[in-house]
């Protein structure tokens, strides 16, 4: 792992895999990205195709309107790191009351968002994962 230092002065860590140097982000970092997200738009959010199909199968119970009020308006309730740059972030459904609100996201180095996909699990299954 090396340090960096950035152009605000904080350390960012980066790591080679194979010829390649990556960020390599850690769950504070991407908690301060969140709650700092005071706008989306098409510069700094995209959506892959993956998550565009979850859309249109899932309708009733995703949709862009709520992902991205999601993203902006709300906290969190469980983040957990599944590569260097992808991320599980957990929201309540903002509709329902029993199934949350999965986002599995990318970050790149400048900070911009993939949402790689979007699906709903139900709460037992985070509450549960929780009580481990």
């Amino acid at each position: 792992m090396i340090d960096i230092l950035s152009k605000n002065f904080s350390i960012i860590y980066f790591k080679i895999v194979g010829d390649v140097l990556i960020r390599d982000w850690d769950i504070g970092q991407i908690w301060e990205i969140l709650d700092n997200l005071n706008y989306i738009n098409e510069e700094n959010v995209r959506e892959s195709r993956h998550a565009m199909t979850s859309f249109s199968k899932r309708s009733s119970l995703l949709n862009r309107e709520i992902i991205y009020d999601s993203l902006i308006n709300k906290k969190p309730v469980s983040l957990s790191k599944t590569s260097h740059d992808t991320f599980k972030v957990i929201y309540e459904h903002p509709s329902r009351t029993s199934p949350d609100l999965y986002l599995i996201l990318q970050f790149d180095e400048m900070e911009n968002i993939l949402i790689v996909t979007v699906y709903t699990n139900s709460i037992e299954r985070r509450v549960r994962h929780h009580a481990r």
